[in-house]
């Protein structure tokens, strides 16, 4: 019987950096909150700045149906691949043993 040597790290790598670029994205979105909060509230008033900031809204609704998405992937794929090494572990444990 053969086994195939599986990369742990390397799913555990990609679900880390697809997170990661996640996160950088919502950071942007926070930061246009910050501005758009300040510029709203202060002084910028009309029927376009209002449509304007539904807009903003609904495609940071988006993104954040899509960042709850990948957190979860991330869990994911982190307890599967842990479950799975430790499996192999295991096997490999007793194979060598025989």
């Amino acid at each position: 019987m053969e086994f195939n040597e599986k990369d742990y790290e390397g799913a555990r790598d990609c679900a880390n950096k697809i997170k990661t670029n996640a996160e950088n994205i919502m950071k942007i979105f926070d930061d246009i909150d910050k501005v758009m909060t300040g510029m709203y509230d202060n002084n910028w008033r009309s029927s376009g700045a209002d449509d304007t900031r539904v807009r903003y809204d609904q495609i940071k609704s988006n993104y954040i149906l899509f960042y709850n998405s990948v957190m979860n992937m991330h869990s994911h794929v982190h307890k599967v691949t842990d479950k799975n090494q430790a499996t192999d572990n295991y096997v490999s444990e007793q194979v060598s043993g025989v």
